[in-house]
């Protein structure tokens, strides 16, 4: 398994016998490597200073999670994944389980008999008002339930119009992806897009962070939206991109005049 380090602007991603060499920026261009020719201009890459690069003993085996992960911060993920570090103190789940109360109640609104009720009513059992801890984690003030709730009305009014383009062929549909690794793909959702007739897939986020830039980033690559729109395409035969449907509840602890 080859994998790269020190937070250079460089990914490696294996599949079958070829090896992906691509940047996350543009400054220079992506690499196809064969399993014969890849060594040279890799090589040349780290003796120009573009990339370093070492052979891991760590398992073959990989996630998104884990590619996600070391784009994010290398050093977190040696922490985990090579010197299998635990923190002390485990991490809260209640960003877990607020993500998951959101991605239900999205779920709830798009299923053919669901609606902004269905959605507000999944969205609460999920994770009921009751279960949330009575002080939430420094980065996680904006995810409490009644900001969840306000959040999902907003979310219908906001993007009505948009949607009613968007004929829902999917929600939540687990399917086996035709590949080596046999791995079950779950999206959030497929759309046939009316205006050009183009199917889409769509993945739902919720964040603490702003919708900048900085997030956006973090999908450019990104080895799991790759998988799904590959899905697609084999599936419908094209696939006219991918929708990252984030939420952002940032809570602002200042306040500007």
């Amino acid at each position: 398994t080859l994998s790269l380090h020190d937070a250079l602007p460089i990914c490696v991603f294996l599949s079958g016998t070829q090896f992906t060499v691509q940047h996350t920026t543009r400054r220079v261009p992506d690499y196809q490597f064969t399993d014969t020719n890849w060594t040279g201009p890799l090589r040349r890459a780290v003796s120009q200073g573009r990339a370093r690069w070492a052979v891991l003993t760590m398992s073959n085996n990989y996630s998104h999670s884990m590619l996600s992960l070391y784009r994010l911060c290398p050093l977190r993920f040696k922490f985990r994944y090579q010197d299998k570090l635990v923190p002390r103190q485990p991490p809260s789940r209640h960003d877990i389980d607020f993500g998951n109360a959101w991605h239900c109640g999205v779920a709830a609104l798009f299923r053919p008999d669901g609606g902004l009720k269905k959605a507000l009513e999944a969205f609460a059992a999920a994770y009921p008002e009751s279960d949330y801890p009575a002080v939430l984690p420094l980065r996680s003030q904006g995810k409490t339930f009644s900001n969840g709730m306000a959040a999902l009305k907003g979310y219908v009014a906001r993007w009505r119009e948009d949607d009613g383009y968007h004929k829902v062929l999917h929600v939540e549909e687990r399917n086996e992806h035709d590949d080596a690794t046999g791995k079950i793909l779950k999206l959030d959702r497929i759309t046939e897009d009316q205006r050009d007739g183009q199917v889409y897939g769509w993945d739902t986020k919720t964040t603490g962070s702003y919708l900048d830039n900085n997030y956006w980033l973090r999908f450019e690559p990104d080895s799991q939206i790759r998988t799904y729109t590959d899905h697609i395409k084999k599936r419908f035969g094209h696939c006219g991109g991918f929708y990252i449907d984030a939420a952002n509840f940032k809570h602002r602890a200042k306040a500007y005049t």
